[in-house]
């Protein structure tokens, strides 16, 4: 939302903030507001929101949202999060990485998922994929289990989905008297102000969301005053911001990626 403000205050739009779940969907209609387009945040893949933009031919861009032909999209380059993520516990030496997946209905899973297992595949490792969540529970509830295996069984670095599941990961192995990162190091994904609250503070990927918000209303602000869009489907840097959960005092990793928006800055 900082994002989208900042874009529509600096072109002299209105934004209007319209919230919704699919349980609710049907209490209140957004297209009963005079709109001239919608950023849509996280919209169902195949929801009714979107099919009803294109009866309309209500432009919009989604913010997370799978790359579809003709839309306009922007989204984090979750799949090499997740490969800086495991190169960087891998090059500390860690050989027994879990990875800590989310789930299935939340597009920013699968990619960051398959970065971690092809990094691991490229150091000739094998995957230790346990579905955990997006929130604390999941990953203390992984966590118990993995640290009350035989220790040669046992994990010595955890990437994690998030930072909410990285926190419950370590909040577990603390709890079961091991040490974060001396017995068990820890990495999460989204790098908001959490990761600098826990303790340890939590090495994490760093995706950039206020820029994500700001791209996508420039980019419908673009559209709506028939500026041409040279690159609607926006793919977004991530680098990796190093703390004290990895064990390592090295400056943060690049992502090594190029950003991409309708007019680079």
């Amino acid at each position: 939302m900082n994002g989208i403000l900042r874009e529509v205050v600096r072109t002299q739009y209105n934004a209007m903030l319209y919230t919704s779940i699919e349980e609710t969907a049907d209490r209140l209609n957004p297209f009963d507001f005079n709109v001239d387009g919608m950023v849509l945040v996280m919209p169902p893949r195949e929801g009714a929101i979107t099919r009803q933009c294109d009866a309309m031919n209500l432009p919009f861009v989604s913010i997370l949202r799978p790359f579809a032909e003709g839309g306009m999209t922007v989204n984090s380059d979750d799949y090499r999060g997740g490969q800086i993520a495991t190169e960087h516990l891998i090059s500390l030496g860690h050989r027994r990485i879990a990875h800590l997946s989310g789930n299935d209905e939340t597009m920013t899973s699968i990619p960051r998922e398959q970065g971690y297992r092809d990094a691991m595949a490229a150091a000739g490792l094998e995957p230790m994929v346990f579905p955990a969540g997006f929130d604390w529970t999941g990953g203390e509830a992984v966590i118990r289990e993995l640290m009350g295996r035989a220790a040669s069984k046992r994990p010595t670095a955890v990437f994690s989905c998030n930072d909410l599941c990285a926190d419950g990961a370590m909040r577990a192995a603390k709890q079961l008297g091991f040490r974060v990162p001396d017995d068990l190091a820890v990495v999460g994904f989204d790098d908001t102000w959490f990761a600098m609250m826990t303790q340890p503070s939590l090495t994490s990927v760093s995706m950039s969301i206020p820029a994500m918000g700001e791209v996508a209303a420039k980019m419908l602000i673009d559209f709506l005053e028939g500026i041409p869009i040279t690159t609607p489907q926006v793919t977004m840097p991530v680098s990796l911001t190093i703390r004290s959960s990895c064990g390592a005092t090295t400056v943060p990793v690049s992502a090594e990626t190029t950003p991409s928006s309708p007019n680079p800055q």
